[in-house]
Protein backbone atom coordinates (compact mmCIF):
# COMPACT_ATOMS: atom_id res chain seq x y z
CA UNK A 1 0.00 0.00 0.00
CA UNK A 2 1.45 3.43 -1.14
CA UNK A 3 1.04 6.86 0.13
CA UNK A 4 1.69 10.03 -1.82
CA UNK A 5 1.68 13.41 -0.45
CA UNK A 6 0.60 16.62 -2.72
CA UNK A 7 0.55 20.09 -1.64
CA UNK A 8 -1.65 23.00 -3.51
CA UNK A 9 -2.04 26.20 -2.15
CA UNK A 10 -4.69 25.63 0.99
CA UNK A 11 -4.87 22.13 1.38
CA UNK A 12 -2.27 18.93 1.44
CA UNK A 13 -3.55 15.78 -0.10
CA UNK A 14 -2.31 12.41 0.81
CA UNK A 15 -3.15 9.62 -1.44
CA UNK A 16 -3.33 6.01 -0.12
CA UNK A 17 -3.31 3.04 -3.04
CA UNK A 18 -5.56 0.20 -1.63
CA UNK A 19 -7.51 -2.64 -2.19
CA UNK A 20 -7.05 -5.31 -4.76
CA UNK A 21 -8.46 -2.76 -7.46
CA UNK A 22 -5.72 -0.97 -6.43
CA UNK A 23 -8.24 2.61 -5.87
CA UNK A 24 -6.96 5.54 -4.33
CA UNK A 25 -8.21 6.95 -0.87
CA UNK A 26 -8.07 10.50 -0.51
CA UNK A 27 -6.98 12.38 3.11
CA UNK A 28 -7.48 15.78 2.21
CA UNK A 29 -6.09 18.04 5.26
CA UNK A 30 -7.74 21.98 4.73
CA UNK A 31 -6.70 25.28 6.16
CA UNK A 32 -9.22 24.83 8.73
CA UNK A 33 -7.21 22.68 10.11
CA UNK A 34 -9.83 19.72 9.39
CA UNK A 35 -9.50 16.55 7.11
CA UNK A 36 -12.54 15.17 4.19
CA UNK A 37 -11.91 11.46 2.85
CA UNK A 38 -12.96 10.68 -0.57
CA UNK A 39 -13.56 7.06 -1.67
CA UNK A 40 -12.19 5.16 1.08
CA UNK A 41 -11.22 1.91 -0.31
CA UNK A 42 -8.98 0.32 2.76
CA UNK A 43 -9.82 -2.88 2.57
CA UNK A 44 -8.85 -5.14 5.63
CA UNK A 45 -7.09 -4.49 8.75
CA UNK A 46 -3.57 -3.74 7.76
CA UNK A 47 -4.99 -0.99 5.34
CA UNK A 48 -7.31 0.39 7.83
CA UNK A 49 -4.82 0.36 10.13
CA UNK A 50 -2.47 2.50 7.72
CA UNK A 51 -5.58 5.01 7.19
CA UNK A 52 -5.86 5.28 10.83
CA UNK A 53 -2.44 5.84 11.85
CA UNK A 54 -1.99 8.14 9.33
CA UNK A 55 -5.36 10.67 10.37
CA UNK A 56 -3.52 10.10 13.72
CA UNK A 57 -0.40 11.55 12.91
CA UNK A 58 -2.15 14.21 11.41
CA UNK A 59 -3.93 14.90 14.34
CA UNK A 60 -7.16 17.13 12.91
CA UNK A 61 -10.57 15.97 13.19
CA UNK A 62 -12.31 14.26 10.21
CA UNK A 63 -14.71 16.53 8.95
CA UNK A 64 -16.73 14.12 6.48
CA UNK A 65 -16.70 10.95 3.99
CA UNK A 66 -17.38 11.85 0.13
CA UNK A 67 -17.89 9.28 -1.94
CA UNK A 68 -17.63 10.05 -5.85
CA UNK A 69 -19.47 6.91 -6.75
CA UNK A 70 -20.56 3.64 -4.89
CA UNK A 71 -18.29 1.05 -6.76
CA UNK A 72 -17.77 -1.41 -4.22
CA UNK A 73 -14.01 -0.56 -4.76
CA UNK A 74 -14.74 2.89 -3.80
CA UNK A 75 -16.85 2.15 -0.75
CA UNK A 76 -14.73 -0.83 1.01
CA UNK A 77 -13.92 1.63 3.42
CA UNK A 78 -17.01 3.76 3.96
CA UNK A 79 -18.18 1.54 7.29
CA UNK A 80 -14.70 1.62 9.02
CA UNK A 81 -14.23 5.42 8.76
CA UNK A 82 -17.77 6.28 9.65
CA UNK A 83 -17.80 4.52 12.65
CA UNK A 84 -14.48 5.06 13.58
CA UNK A 85 -14.50 8.87 13.07
CA UNK A 86 -18.18 9.53 13.18
CA UNK A 87 -17.82 11.46 10.29
CA UNK A 88 -20.71 12.06 7.86
CA UNK A 89 -21.23 10.50 4.90
CA UNK A 90 -22.40 12.18 1.89
CA UNK A 91 -22.88 10.76 -2.28
CA UNK A 92 -25.38 10.97 -4.92
CA UNK A 93 -28.62 9.18 -4.34
CA UNK A 94 -28.36 8.75 -8.14
CA UNK A 95 -25.57 6.05 -7.07
CA UNK A 96 -27.23 4.24 -4.40
CA UNK A 97 -28.10 1.10 -6.92
CA UNK A 98 -24.71 0.14 -6.93
CA UNK A 99 -24.38 0.67 -2.76
CA UNK A 100 -27.12 -2.33 -2.81
CA UNK A 101 -25.19 -4.22 -5.05
CA UNK A 102 -21.75 -3.71 -3.39
CA UNK A 103 -22.65 -6.76 -1.07
CA UNK A 104 -23.31 -8.92 -4.24
CA UNK A 105 -20.29 -7.63 -5.73
CA UNK A 106 -18.18 -8.63 -2.99
CA UNK A 107 -19.45 -12.08 -3.34
CA UNK A 108 -18.33 -12.32 -7.04
CA UNK A 109 -15.13 -11.07 -6.14
CA UNK A 110 -14.50 -12.84 -2.51
CA UNK A 111 -13.91 -9.29 -1.12
CA UNK A 112 -14.52 -9.14 2.78
CA UNK A 113 -17.12 -6.27 2.82
CA UNK A 114 -18.51 -4.56 6.05
CA UNK A 115 -21.41 -3.47 4.82
CA UNK A 116 -21.85 0.72 4.22
CA UNK A 117 -23.80 2.86 6.59
CA UNK A 118 -26.45 4.56 4.63
CA UNK A 119 -25.51 8.25 3.24
CA UNK A 120 -26.34 10.65 6.36
CA UNK A 121 -27.72 13.13 3.35
CA UNK A 122 -27.35 12.94 -0.68
CA UNK A 123 -25.56 15.32 -2.65
CA UNK A 124 -26.00 16.13 -6.08
CA UNK A 125 -25.04 19.23 -8.61
CA UNK A 126 -26.01 22.19 -6.99
CA UNK A 127 -24.73 21.20 -3.80
CA UNK A 128 -21.84 22.68 -2.10
CA UNK A 129 -19.78 20.95 -0.23
CA UNK A 130 -17.75 23.19 2.81
CA UNK A 131 -14.26 22.24 3.34
CA UNK A 132 -11.53 24.42 4.51
CA UNK A 133 -12.63 27.87 4.36
CA UNK A 134 -14.28 27.76 0.90
CA UNK A 135 -16.49 25.58 -0.64
CA UNK A 136 -16.28 22.56 -3.52
CA UNK A 137 -18.53 22.77 -6.29
CA UNK A 138 -19.67 19.56 -7.17
CA UNK A 139 -20.35 18.25 -10.60
CA UNK A 140 -22.76 15.96 -11.74
CA UNK A 141 -20.31 13.60 -14.17
CA UNK A 142 -22.30 10.55 -15.57
CA UNK A 143 -20.94 7.86 -17.93
CA UNK A 144 -19.01 5.50 -15.96
CA UNK A 145 -22.03 4.84 -13.45
CA UNK A 146 -25.30 7.28 -12.97
CA UNK A 147 -24.74 9.04 -10.13
CA UNK A 148 -21.25 10.22 -10.76
CA UNK A 149 -19.57 13.25 -9.07
CA UNK A 150 -16.95 15.02 -9.43
CA UNK A 151 -15.62 17.45 -6.81
CA UNK A 152 -14.00 20.70 -7.87
CA UNK A 153 -11.68 22.90 -5.43
CA UNK A 154 -11.20 26.20 -7.59
CA UNK A 155 -9.46 27.90 -5.31
CA UNK A 156 -6.84 25.39 -4.81
CA UNK A 157 -7.32 24.40 -8.20
CA UNK A 158 -7.94 20.64 -8.47
CA UNK A 159 -10.43 17.94 -9.32
CA UNK A 160 -11.27 14.55 -7.43
CA UNK A 161 -12.71 12.86 -10.98
CA UNK A 162 -13.06 9.54 -9.45
CA UNK A 163 -13.46 6.72 -12.13
CA UNK A 164 -14.36 9.44 -15.20
CA UNK A 165 -11.30 10.45 -16.13
CA UNK A 166 -7.37 8.85 -15.54
CA UNK A 167 -4.20 9.65 -16.67
CA UNK A 168 -4.22 9.23 -20.23
CA UNK A 169 -7.50 6.54 -19.65
CA UNK A 170 -10.91 7.03 -19.02
CA UNK A 171 -13.72 4.76 -16.60
CA UNK A 172 -14.84 1.82 -17.74
CA UNK A 173 -18.36 2.17 -19.86
CA UNK A 174 -19.36 -1.73 -19.52
CA UNK A 175 -20.74 -1.68 -15.97
CA UNK A 176 -24.51 -1.11 -14.99
CA UNK A 177 -25.26 2.47 -15.65
CA UNK A 178 -22.02 2.94 -17.56
CA UNK A 179 -22.72 4.86 -20.79
CA UNK A 180 -20.21 5.96 -24.28
CA UNK A 181 -22.15 9.05 -24.89
CA UNK A 182 -22.37 10.60 -21.02
CA UNK A 183 -18.84 10.00 -20.28
CA UNK A 184 -17.85 12.04 -23.45
CA UNK A 185 -20.07 14.93 -22.65
CA UNK A 186 -18.44 14.66 -18.97
CA UNK A 187 -15.23 14.59 -19.64
CA UNK A 188 -15.22 17.31 -22.75
CA UNK A 189 -17.27 19.41 -19.77
CA UNK A 190 -14.36 18.56 -17.68
CA UNK A 191 -12.17 19.82 -20.04
CA UNK A 192 -13.43 23.47 -19.64
CA UNK A 193 -11.91 23.79 -16.70
CA UNK A 194 -8.31 25.19 -17.23
CA UNK A 195 -5.24 23.21 -17.92
CA UNK A 196 -3.42 23.99 -15.13
CA UNK A 197 -6.14 22.17 -12.66
CA UNK A 198 -4.13 19.33 -11.07
CA UNK A 199 -7.04 16.05 -11.49
CA UNK A 200 -6.97 13.29 -8.59
CA UNK A 201 -7.76 10.31 -10.20
CA UNK A 202 -9.72 6.88 -8.38
CA UNK A 203 -7.25 4.96 -9.97
CA UNK A 204 -3.40 5.26 -10.96
CA UNK A 205 -1.55 8.84 -11.03
CA UNK A 206 -2.45 12.19 -10.99
CA UNK A 207 -2.77 14.29 -13.58
CA UNK A 208 -3.86 17.58 -15.13
CA UNK A 209 -6.62 18.92 -17.38
CA UNK A 210 -4.33 20.26 -20.24
CA UNK A 211 -2.07 16.63 -20.23
CA UNK A 212 -5.26 14.77 -21.11
CA UNK A 213 -6.78 17.25 -23.49
CA UNK A 214 -3.11 16.73 -25.43
CA UNK A 215 -1.87 12.77 -24.32
CA UNK A 216 -5.55 10.94 -23.51
CA UNK A 217 -6.02 8.66 -26.32
CA UNK A 218 -9.40 8.05 -25.32
CA UNK A 219 -10.68 11.57 -25.91
CA UNK A 220 -8.89 14.35 -26.55
CA UNK A 221 -9.72 17.87 -26.19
Amino acid sequence: MSIQTIKRNKIEVHSLTAGPFQENTFIVVHDSHKITIIDPGVSNTNEEMILKNLIAEINLPVQQILNTHCHIDHVLGNDFCVNSYGAPLYYSAKDEYNLERAIQMSELWSIPYKTSPMATNYIDEGDTVIWGNSGVDIWHVPGHCKGHLAFIDHENRCIFSGDVLFYESIGRIDLPGGDADEIEKSIARLYTLPDDYTIFCGHGQTTNIGHEKKHNPFFKG
